[in-house]
């Protein structure tokens, strides 16, 4: 099967340096049990990805089925399902079943089998599923299979029942998630996870990437098989010493006091209009303040920024890539994230808090439970009532006066880096993949 030519290896990063011994520092919520199991690594994981050529480790490798519907670029390479397919490919025998036109050659490993599914879409996957997984799947003897939290989990469970494989759930956003206000829609949605929470009775794992004391809690997943985790990111990339060059170059022209807010698409909870508010009061008060919001704004809540158009001190940017994102988050003062209290924005791990935090950039934040599990209030960024303009602009004119305060979040935030490292949370699972297929320790 022809892909192109894979460009990963330029960002074959160097992230051992990065690795506390036994995973000390990660960013687990909840401890992996411990035992005498030693997985079949060469050595660690990470060294692997040291080389120009990921070497494959001599011992045997665990035979992984990564039915997804995703496809990757270099703007989704801090989402989970590109770390999966990243890491995954060099340090086990990863096999990816995936829709028609899917592309995965910034992130798989050159060579990484990817079967394509000849109908379009999560149908055409699901469908190519039922008929691959009992006969060609079957005869591959993978150890397991991988599924996403969205309809194709399916093919997990198929798997499962026609082909023996361990089942591994990776949930990094909410199951059947329903984004419409349609009756009918939120009735469908909510008996497809019905269906669901009874095939998830058979599954033998899920990594959960988001809180699980919200919506997750309708589906009664068995504790003993959870293993949950935060987000994490690729470090290197943004470090401060990699970033010296790309920053030098920056274009965007500085202001005194930087306002970031950034989204790749917004929704009405997300409170564009709370930052309005509180932007709309200081920015008369404030001499040189200004404000940046990165992302697309639907039409349907275009109101809430509407008395902020034609201000010569906003930016809407609509929709930048990655390496201009990260460009203006080092331009930024301060960066804010005005989240409502809602179940759906409450239960996420946002990626973007994080790469404001490995920059060093002090955080404004609403007091959600995700977001408070992400930032030391008074430490590593400040936290706001949700749904408060006025504390959050109260917040906003703490940090512009204060200097010393400023610089001692950015210092706390740099030094939080080392807790959502991606290499080490993707070590975590591979390591416990390993154990509920009943591998034994190799070393003895």
């Amino acid at each position: 099967m022809s892909r192109k030519e894979s460009n990963i290896t330029r960002f074959a990063m160097p992230f051992a340096a990065h690795l506390e011994p036994q995973g000390a520092s990660l960013a687990l919520l909840y401890p992996v049990p411990s035992s005498t199991y030693s997985p079949p690594y060469a050595s660690s994981p990470s060294e692997s990805l040291n080389t120009q050529e990921a070497a494959l480790s001599p011992l045997p490798q665990l035979k992984i089925l990564h039915i997804t519907s995703a496809t990757h670029d270099m703007s989704k390479k801090n989402l989970n399902s590109y770390q999966r397919v990243h890491f995954f490919s060099r340090n086990a025998q990863l096999t990816i079943l995936a829709k028609k036109g899917a592309d995965f050659s910034v992130s798989a490993q050159e060579g990484t089998p990817i079967i394509t599914a000849p109908l379009g879409g999560k149908l055409g996957l699901i469908i190519f599923s039922l008929f691959w997984l009992p006969t060609v799947g079957r005869k591959q003897k993978f150890d397991l299979v991988i599924t996403e939290p969205s309809l194709v989990a399916i093919g997990g469970f198929w798997a499962k029942l026609t082909a023996r494989m361990r089942w591994a759930v990776d949930i990094w956003d909410i199951p059947i998630r329903c984004h419409s206000e349609s009756a009918i829609m939120k009735a469908k949605s909510w008996l497809t996870r019905k269906v669901f929470k009874f095939l998830y009775r058979f599954a033998d794992l899920f990594i959960i990437s988001i809180l699980p004391n919200f919506e997750l809690k309708e589906f009664d997943l068995p504790p003993e098989k959870m293993l949950t985790l935060k987000n994490a990111i690729w470090l290197e990339e943004i470090s401060e010493s990699a970033a010296t060059e790309r920053f030098e170059k920056v274009t965007i022209e500085r202001k005194p006091f930087d306002i970031l807010c950034m989204r790749s698409r917004y929704t009405a909870d997300m409170g564009l209009d709370i930052l309005a508010q509180a932007f709309l009061s200081l920015s008369e008060e404030l001499e040189g303040i200004c404000l940046t919001i990165v992302g697309i704004i639907p039409q349907e809540i275009r109101h809430q920024v509407a008395d902020l158009e034609g201000m010569i001190n906003v930016r809407l940017c609509g929709f930048v890539d990655h390496d201009r994102l990260l460009d203006t988050i080092r331009a930024a003062s301060v960066c804010v994230i005005p989240f409502r209290d809602v179940a759906d924005l409450s239960q996420t791990y946002p990626i973007k808090v994080l790469e404001y935090l490995a920059l060093g950039k002090p955080v404004i934040a609403s007091r959600i439970a995700g977001l408070s599990a992400m930032i030391e209030d008074g430490r590593t960024g400040l936290l706001f009532r949700p749904g408060d303009w006025q504390d959050l602009a109260d917040k906003i004119r703490k940090l512009y006066h204060n200097h010393q305060l400023r610089a001692a979040l950015s210092a706390n935030a740099l030094a939080s880096r080392g807790e959502f490292d991606c290499v080490a949370k993707n070590r975590v699972i591979l390591d416990r993949l390993y154990q509920i297929t009943g591998w034994k320790n190799l070393n003895n």
